[in-house]
């Protein structure tokens, strides 16, 4: 099946993008122990379909409830400004995001984060919604200190939001919305 799925991106990706998908689905029942390999395939075939679609005049780049495990591709949006990836399936926010230099806002709610390693030294970044995830340690968001610009951050509904005097220490110039 994987063989097959390979031969239809190869043949005619925007023809048999929902038979890939479905292919992709049956995969993940008949070989469990793989099903995340199959998921992240299908994330990286959703952002290849995004791509050749879009145009992306206004600099905003829309990822949201795509079912996307991880991000990939983003060397083709270093100009985005703003990026939504909510209501996904991601687990961490890591290198590719590095990228995206010109990212001044960034909506990565309703996931499943524990890690935003890939949000280090963006300079332009203002504003990070990451309510409804993961995060669990002040040192986590500690990757948001050398994002210089910011000025809002929002972790409501994540196991961190009971620190928030080491938060407000750690952010002294930023809203900080538990």
């Amino acid at each position: 099946m994987l063989t097959l799925v390979l031969l239809m991106r190869a043949i005619d990706p925007v023809q048999y993008s929902s038979r890939v998908s479905g292919l992709l689905c049956e995969l993940c029942v008949v070989d469990s122990m793989r099903c995340r390999y199959y998921q992240d395939l299908q994330s990286k075939y959703q952002i290849e379909d995004y791509i050749a679609a879009s145009r992306l005049q206004n600099r905003t780049l829309n990822l949201s409830g795509k079912g996307l495990t991880y991000l990939c591709r983003l060397e083709f949006f270093t100009s985005i400004t703003h990026l939504n990836v909510s209501n996904n399936q991601l687990q961490s926010l890591n290198s590719p995001l590095s990228l995206l230099h010109c990212l001044e806002e960034l909506d990565a709610s309703n996931n499943q984060v524990k890690e935003i390693n890939g949000l280090s030294g963006l300079r332009n970044l203002t504003v990070v919604i990451l309510d409804s995830n993961q995060i669990s340690s002040p040192m986590t968001l500690g990757h948001l200190t050398t994002c210089t610009a910011i000025q809002k951050i929002s972790i409501k509904l994540n196991p961190i939001s009971s620190v928030s005097h080491l938060l407000s220490e750690m952010f002294p110039n930023a809203e900080i919305v538990y």
